[in-house]
């Protein structure tokens, strides 16, 4: 896989967190291109790309630790938007750290250490895989980048939806739990809750939790139904959510 190596002029390392990730990049004589912090959405990612574009897709080697399920969303942004992207195992990066005496404690540094890792190491990093899977990689990675707009775009409507038959329910709990949703199927609105039985609702919505939160949900539903009618019931029945 030498011709898959040959040619970068650039090794990015990144290391993520729940919030945000920290990313270095460097070039081959170890010239630091850039070094800075961003959010996990799609402006930190999109912030990645704008410093990646001085460099060409083909050209730059991208790192970062595999984090269980953290480094998904950023994984899956870079590859649908073609770039060489390897997931290394944490243990590989401590030993190379040990074995170069640096202490390297914060993210920041981290950062900086895997992507001088990728430039010492990147030719043993790269397995053999095929082109095709390469690209059946990235198809899927486009794939489910736009699956996640789609998603992010349908949230956005039930929220506005909600805020014309339901305004009260955001703000006393989050809106798309599993008990939520199936809340929100029966029902839909502010007004179809009117008559609804105290006891029948709070037990529905616990079975929906699979028993989780019992109390939270008797006060929950308690506050709903003594507070939510004086504000949000119409005097003409409101749209249904569908």
């Amino acid at each position: 896989m030498s011709g898959f190596m040959s040619g970068f002029e650039g090794f990015v390392g990144i290391d993520i967190s729940k919030d945000k990730f920290d990313t270095c990049g460097i070039t081959g004589e170890e010239t630091k291109l850039f070094q800075f912090s961003a959010t996990m959405d799609r402006k930190g990612f999109d912030k990645l790309k704008s410093h990646l574009a001085s460099v060409s897709i083909s050209s730059v080697l991208i790192g970062m630790e595999s984090t269980a399920s953290y480094h998904v969303n950023l994984f899956s942004y870079l590859v649908s938007e073609g770039y060489n992207v390897i997931l290394i195992n944490p243990l590989l990066i401590s030993n190379y750290v040990k074995m170069q005496l640096r202490k390297t404690k914060t993210d920041k540094k981290d950062a900086v250490v895997i992507a001088q890792f990728l430039r010492t190491n990147g030719d043993t990093l790269i397995q053999r895989v095929s082109l095709s899977l390469i690209s059946d990689l990235r198809d899927l990675s486009r794939q489910r980048e736009s699956l996640v707009d789609e998603m992010t775009a349908l949230k956005m409507e039930i929220k506005r939806l909600l805020n014309i038959t339901f305004p009260e329910l955001e703000h006393m709990t989050g809106i798309f739990t599993k008990a939520i949703l199936k809340l929100l199927l029966r029902y839909p609105s502010a007004h179809s809750l009117k008559g609804v039985d105290f006891d029948h609702l709070t037990q529905t919505l616990i079975a929906d939790s699979q028993g989780h939160k019992r109390e939270t949900w008797f006060i929950l539903v308690n506050s709903f139904l003594k507070n939510i009618f004086f504000q949000s019931l119409r005097e003409s029945p409101c749209p249904i959510l569908v």
